[in-house]
């Protein structure tokens, strides 16, 4: 089993059992904040993860505005060990892996 939520967060991020594969999984980011912290609550346990973000704006088109974009900087876990395997965020590309999480 694996659920997982965000700090501050009302729902559940992602539940095993409702959901087959537990392989990739996606969850957002605090957009108003720097550091956005996930709480896994597993078979074997409690872990946590805390990710902390790089802000910018970056201004598009001056008729749309700016546009927030994030960057990984750093990640503090109680996994058995995470990798940051692309630091860019990039909203809708579900063939991109920004970390991995190993555990047992």
């Amino acid at each position: 089993m694996i659920r997982v939520t965000a700090e501050g967060a009302s729902r559940v991020l992602f539940d095993s059992l409702t959901q087959r594969r537990a392989e990739r999984m996606s969850f957002p980011v605090n957009i108003y904040s720097d550091t956005t912290r996930y709480a896994f609550a597993l078979t074997s346990g409690e872990e946590w993860l805390e990710a902390i973000f790089e802000r910018s704006a970056m201004l598009i088109n001056p008729e749309c505005g700016p546009t927030q974009s994030f960057s990984l900087d750093t990640v503090f876990s109680s996994f058995d060990s995470t990798r940051i395997s692309n630091r860019f965020l990039r909203y809708g590309s579900p063939n991109v892996y920004n970390l991995e999480i190993y555990f047992k």
